[in-house]
Parts: structure tokens; sequence; C-alpha cells
């Protein structure tokens, strides 16, 4: 409310709209990991007390539409007054016109709703029978949290219901990604986005606890190693990270962090080494060449030849016949150096790996 109703040129205006975007995302993530929760705990009771727990739920929906319809049919004794506020150049009195009101609304809509399409039968999720079967999961999903929504036949909607409900392998590995993903994305979202190092250490060491075999470990770790509160947390994460990643970049990250800048003599020896590195690749020494390019990324990092001394890492891999290798130091390099002039020869030869063998 402070965002909408405040003039664009309040001096915390600025301030109260990005806490109204980070928080409005911050909730939409939590709310993605409270429901599957949700559902996941509704997937381990048996049948007849899912069922119970509809009825239940069906019956107080029709016991509150009631009271509303009772309460608006019954004679009204205070009429009340509404006054408009005179628009100003912030706040216009046309809805569309008003930038403010205008987010305000598409954020709620999208909290509510998800993000929809343009398009006609919007919130219908089978759109071929809608001109005939309105009892559909998102009409029946809709009369559940509507009290004044049309109703729908219990038959119907408490299948579907039931449908949404994890209750097979397959639903119930689906429902995981999107918690585990949700996870991350509110953790790393919570320290980069909001800085906001507490929320951020408590749902990263969630997703870890929960999800110990995580493809965003590796991140998660750096992100705690960057939100630690002390130094012996920080050290933990270091280690913890750089023992089950040796090659991840946010390994090399860090030293970059900790070493700064390379003095020019540094950057000689680290130039010389890589020279070396290359003349044994060329003779075909590859397992030769690529521990000398992991020593000099651990020994010289940040180095001006770091891209030079990655891409050759990637060439001693295709020679090794290390294909997963390869291509995910290739697509590391990419990541990596966005500016590098080698990063079109990468891109080729990513696009020419074979993909079925």
């Amino acid at each position: 409310s402070t965002a909408t109703n405040l003039p664009s040129n309040h001096p915390v205006y600025p301030s109260a709209l990005k806490q109204q975007k980070d928080w409005t995302q911050y909730v939409k993530l939590e709310r993605t990991i409270i429901q599957e929760d949700s559902l996941q705990k509704l997937a381990q009771l048996p049948l007849s007390n899912l069922q119970a727990i509809y009825q239940q739920a069906l019956k107080k929906k029709n016991s509150l539409k009631d009271s509303i319809q009772k309460s608006q049919s019954s004679p009204q004794k205070v009429l009340a007054t509404f006054t408009r506020r005179p628009a100003t150049a912030d706040q216009q009195s046309f809805y569309f016109y008003n930038d403010q009101a205008r987010i305000k609304g598409e954020q709620e809509f999208t909290m509510k709703w998800g993000m929809r399409n343009l398009e006609d039968f919007w919130n219908r999720k089978n759109k071929q029978n809608v001109s005939t079967n309105l009892n559909d999961a998102q009409s029946a999903q809709a009369s559940i949290n509507n009290p004044t929504a049309s109703p729908v036949s219990t038959k119907d909607s408490m299948q579907i219901w039931l449908d949404a409900i994890p209750s097979t392998t397959a639903k119930l590995l689906n429902s995981n990604k999107k918690k585990e993903q949700a996870l991350f994305e509110l953790g790393k979202y919570s320290k980069t986005q909001m800085s906001n190092q507490e929320l951020a250490n408590i749902h990263l060491k969630r997703l870890l606890a929960e999800y110990p075999y995580t493809s965003y470990e590796a991140e998660s770790l750096y992100l705690l190693y960057l939100s630690a509160e002390n130094k012996e947390q920080k050290n933990q994460y270091r280690k913890t990270l750089f023992d089950r990643f040796p090659d991840s970049i946010y390994k090399l990250t860090i030293l970059k962090l900790e070493t700064g800048s390379l003095s020019d003599s540094k950057e000689q020896q680290a130039e010389k080494a890589y020279e070396e590195a290359y003349a044994q690749f060329k003779s075909n020494g590859y397992e030769a060449a690529l521990r000398e390019c992991q020593q000099i990324r651990m020994a010289f990092p940040g180095n001006k030849s770091e891209d030079k001394v990655v891409f050759l890492s990637a060439l001693c891999q295709a020679g090794l016949k290390q294909k997963e290798q390869y291509e995910k130091t290739l697509r590391q390099f990419i990541q990596l150096f966005p500016a590098s002039p080698l990063k079109a020869e990468a891109e080729e030869r990513i696009n020419a790996i074979p993909k079925n063998n």
C-alpha cells in the first residue's frame, strides 16, 4: 500500500517499490513450497480420510456462502458514502492511467492465479470443452477458495482435488522437483535480491537437508559461504564446497575473492605455465596438460590467461574422450568468460557434440 499510494517523487518511494516487488516474489516462491508440502502430507492419508476432509471443507464453504447471501439480502440500515479524492499526476482517477495501482493489481492477480497467457478462458484447465463443461480443475479450485463462486458437482470437484494430490511415484517426483527448485530460488533470491542473509540461510540449509543430492548443491554452498554469520561457518562451507566440487566455478570464484588481483610476477608465472601446458597438449600429452591446467587455476586464480587455461582444459578432455566433462567445461567457460575471443569457438564445439552417443 505504501508503494501504491506514495507519490513517485517521495524520497522513500524507490525503496518502497523495490520492497513491494521483492516481497511479492518471495511470497510467490514460498507459496509453492507450502502448497507442495501440504499436498505431500495429504498423499500419505488413506482415501477415506481424504474424502472426509473434502466433505468437511465443502460443508464449511457452503455454510459460509449461505451466511454471506443472508447478510447481503438483509435490509441495509446504514448507507456507505464514498468521496472521490481529487486525481493527481501520480494517482489518476482512471485505473489504467495509475501505474502504481495497475502494478499492484497485476501482482495481486499473479499471486492468486499465477502467470497466465492473454487468451480466452484463461482460467480454464480444459479449454476444448469449456463451452459445455464448466466443472474443470480451475473452476473447482476457484469454487473452493471463493464462497460466492458458482457451485460445481461434488463428484467432479472431489475427483479434481484428488487428482492434484501426488499419490503416485511420478506425481511425487514432480512435486519434489517443484519444491526443490522453489527452495533454491527462494534462498538465492533472499541473498542476491533482498540481501537478507538470515532468510537465505534458512532456505538453503533446508534445501541441503531435505535434498542432499540436489543439483543446486554447489551454488547453495557458495551462497551459504557468502551468507555465513562467522568465520567458522564460512570455513566449513568453503571446505565442503572445495572437497565435493573441486572443479566448480564457485570454488574458483571464492579463490578470486580471497587472493584479489595478481602481481605482475604472478601473471608472468601463470603465462609461462600455460605455455608449457599447451606444449604438452600439442605433443598429445593430454593427461599431463590437463593436470597442469588444473594446477594453474588453483595457483593463479583470476590470472589474465585464465580463459585460455579453461579452454585448453576442455580440449584435453576431448583428447581423453571425456565427453560429458568436455561439454561441462565448455559450458562453464561460456558462463565464466562471456567476453573471451574464444567464446564463439566454444559454442561451435558444444553444438558439434553428438547428442545420442
